[in-house]
């Protein structure tokens, strides 16, 4: 159990880096990651997320850390039966 939680925790961090290399950029340059961290605060803030797209950025980064979390979890599972 431990080596399936191992993997999925090790891919689903990989995940997340990989997607942020691969969506996290607008207009050439990186999007800090405290923009991504932390949640609108206000009306004012979710509007201007929606305008520049990090709120869709946002979510393809999380859906690749997802995969790699699935992906670490089968491979672990997979591993662990050997």
């Amino acid at each position: 159990m431990i080596k399936i939680i191992f993997y999925g925790l090790l891919l689903g961090g990989a995940g997340l880096v990989i997607g942020y290399l691969i969506f996290g950029h607008v207009g050439g340059e990186f999007i800090p990651l405290d923009n991504l961290l932390n949640p609108p605060q206000d009306f004012l803030d979710e509007i201007q997320e929606t305008i520049t797209g990090i709120r869709q950025i946002r979510e393809r980064i999380l859906i690749s850390g997802a995969i790699g979390l699935g992906f670490g979890i089968l491979l672990g599972a997979i591993l662990r039966k050997k």
